[in-house]
């Protein structure tokens, strides 16, 4: 069953699926000009998601424990098998967590609005294996 990557990272994503990549093998021989290539497959696709956590609570440290839970749970799907992930009208299919990292700007990644909210920016790096 497809879990729909808004159910993950929240509503505010965009997700970008990277052409794949053709891995090849050059090898030369002693005494010929020039080398041959053996193709040796893909090696996936990248699919990067953007986007941002929004906490909310009766406070900041209340709204940054909100969104810091959610960014547990999605580091948590970095130690996950592949999976088939949605978005839009888009299927990807077994797809692995590689890598999921808050933005920092100003040196800070928990940013405390004046409407009581606390926003995370974040970028995560998805492979599709196929």
């Amino acid at each position: 069953m497809a879990v729909d990557l808004i159910n993950i990272f929240g509503l505010e994503i965009k997700v970008v699926a990277q052409p794949r990549r053709a891995k090849r093998q050059l090898v030369g021989f002693a005494g010929s000009h020039g080398m041959t290539s053996m193709n040796m497959g893909t090696r996936g696709r990248l699919i990067t998601v953007t986007g941002r956590i929004v906490g909310s609570g009766a406070n900041y440290w209340a709204a940054r424990a909100n969104a810091q839970a959610a960014i547990d749970a999605i580091e948590a799907y970095q130690f996950t098998d592949g999976g088939t992930y949605t978005y839009d009208s888009q299927t990807f299919l077994y797809v692995v967590f590689e890598d999921f990292q808050l933005i920092a700007a100003n040196g800070k990644a928990f940013h405390y609005t004046s409407e009581g909210y606390v926003i995370v920016n974040f970028v995560a790096i998805l492979r599709s294996l196929i």
